[in-house]
């Protein structure tokens, strides 16, 4: 009973590590998309999708969402600056189509 409790235990301590690295990514997307939708002119940004990276803050902490959420934005001007604005934009609309729009 007891090695089953400690298995369970050992299970949970790992989905809060998942859920904080699914957190992290989640809140850089958040930064690089924000970015997009200012930078690209996009009329639709997917309040939902902002709603799970904003609850997120909660979990992992303002100053790691603070520099997640930068990491995501110069993550954004990097590519932008090796693609070009209009190449990234096009293709940020065609990989995540239910989250921006044009």
């Amino acid at each position: 009973m007891k090695q089953t409790a400690l298995i369970g235990l050992c299970f949970l301590g790992l989905s809060d590590q998942v859920r904080a690295h699914e957190c992290d990514e989640l809140v850089k997307m958040h930064g690089l998309l924000g970015r997009a939708f200012i930078q690209c002119h996009y009329t639709f940004y997917s309040r939902g999708f902002v709603l799970q990276a904003e609850a997120c803050g909660s979990k992992i902490g303002d100053k790691a969402y603070k520099q997640l959420l930068a990491e995501g934005k110069e993550a954004f001007d990097n590519r932008s600056s090796q693609m070009g604005p209009p190449a990234l934009c096009a293709k940020i609309l065609k990989d995540f189509p239910y989250t921006v729009r044009q």
